[in-house]
């Protein structure tokens, strides 16, 4: 699985429901991004960005990439 980009990287932690980890998005210089998380209600993974962040289109194409993986 890819988890490393140009500009953004993605690390494994506990999620919230059981066998479906969180995985945080940082940029190169170790910021939290946002989190993808598995979003029971919809039984798919989600993305969540933080409210002082924005995306440009290819951070958000490797964001789409690496939940595609999922």
């Amino acid at each position: 699985m890819k988890t490393r980009y140009k500009h953004i990287y993605f690390e494994t932690g506990p999620g919230p429901v059981a066998d479906h980890p969180l995985y945080h998005c940082k940029n190169n210089r170790e910021t939290i991004l946002g989190v993808i998380f598995y979003y029971a209600v919809l039984e798919k993974y989600v993305f969540e960005g933080r409210a002082d962040c924005v995306f440009d289109t290819f951070c958000l194409t490797d964001i789409i990439d690496f939940m595609n993986q999922l």
